[in-house]
C-alpha cells in the first residue's frame, strides 16, 4: 500500500482466548508516507518476526540456474544467494502469495537478497511481489 508504514513492537502480551487476541505494545514508526493515525482498530497488521531458516539459500556457488519453482512463503527472506563466484539464474520463478490466498505478505523480509557474489543474479520471466523488506536486495 501507498499508506504502508513500519511499525516495530516493544512487547506483546497474550490476553487469553487461547492465543487469538493479543495486545502488543508499539517503538515508533517509520513512516513511508503521511498517515494521520499508525493503526486503527480493524486494521489489517502484519507481526512479522523476521527470523531463519530463508526459504531457499544458494551459498558459495557459481552459475546455478534454478527453474520453474515458487515460494508462498518464508519466515526471513525467499532466496539468499551469498559468496562464491555468483552469476546465478532465476527463470520462470514466483515468490508471492498463493492465489486466491488472503494473507499479507508472502516472506517476512527480502524477496531475493544477494550478498557476497563476484558476479549478481540474472532474473527471467520471474515475479517477486508482497515481501516484507526488499524486493531484491
Amino acid at each position: 500500500r501507498e499508506d504502508a508504514i513500519n511499525l516495530f513492537w516493544e512487547r506483546s502480551t497474550a490476553l487469553g482466548d487461547e492465543g487469538r487476541r493479543w495486545r502488543v505494545e508499539l517503538r515508533g514508526a517509520r513512516k513511508v508516507a503521511s498517515y494521520s493515525t499508525p493503526v486503527s482498530v480493524g486494521d489489517l497488521v502484519t507481526v512479522a518476526p523476521i527470523s531463519y531458516p530463508h526459504a531457499l539459500s544458494v551459498s558459495g556457488s557459481e552459475s546455478v540456474t534454478l527453474q520453474a519453482f515458487h515460494i508462498y512463503g518464508a519466515s526471513s527472506m525467499g532466496i539468499v544467494e551469498a559468496a562464491g563466484r555468483g552469476g546465478n539464474v532465476y527463470e520462470n520463478m514466483r515468490i508471492g502469495r498463493r492465489d486466491g490466498s488472503s494473507r499479507l505478505l508472502s516472506t517476512n523480509a527480502d524477496g531475493l537478497h544477494s550478498n557476497g557474489v563476484m558476479r549478481g543474479p540474472t532474473l527471467r520471466s520471474s515475479e517477486i511481489a508482497f515481501t516484507g523488506d526488499d524486493l531484491f536486495n
